[in-house]
């Protein structure tokens, strides 16, 4: 109907900007004349030439929930997504509070991390794993340290194990319980 020289996709993602693009070759106007560019770049018409200026304007990603943003950059978002593909492990250490020993073999509390099917199983095998972990930490004199820097220790001991028996790399928590 109104017959344009030039189209430009302005709106939504690449594959429905491409979509758009054809549509307009589709309805009539030359090929090289629907012009796909990204967002932040500005297309110049001025003397019958076009011209294409990338990242005219500066640009970030910014994620908007429930009324807040956040830039993406944030580690909330990268927690998120580690999250997504691999879950997360609670351990819960129960330990006397004058030995520092554990009491009893830590409790496992996984979501996203290993199938159903094979959860009971890995639990028992992970749970002696780990607490052979907790005990050479503590037997290295780290139960004198500050109870942060043993957490640190054993999370770091433990993401090794995991990632090298599982191939993923969940988020880890491990709490412990002096009783």
């Amino acid at each position: 109907f109104m017959k344009p020289k030039h189209h430009m996709p302005i709106h939504g993602e690449l594959f429905m900007r491409t979509a758009n693009k054809n549509l307009g070759i589709e309805m009539g106007v030359p090929a090289e004349n629907n012009h796909l560019v990204d967002n932040g770049d500005c297309l110049e018409l001025f003397d019958g030439k076009v011209k294409i200026k990338e990242n005219f304007i500066a640009l970030k990603d910014v994620l908007v929930e429930k009324g807040r943003e956040g830039e993406i950059t944030d580690p909330m978002i990268f927690e998120r997504i580690t999250l997504r593909d691999n879950g997360i492990l609670m351990i819960l250490f129960k330990v006397d509070k004058s030995t520092r020993q554990l009491k009893s073999r830590p409790k496992l509390i996984s979501r996203g991390f290993v199938f159903k099917d094979t959860k009971e199983k890995v639990a028992k095998e992970m749970a002696d794993r780990i607490g052979k972990i907790y005990d050479t930490h503590a037997r290295k004199g780290d139960s004198q340290k500050k109870q942060k820097e043993l957490v640190g220790k054993i999370r770091w001991e433990i993401s090794k194990y995991i990632s090298k028996s599982f191939d993923k790399e969940p988020i880890i928590v491990p709490l412990i319980i002096e009783d």
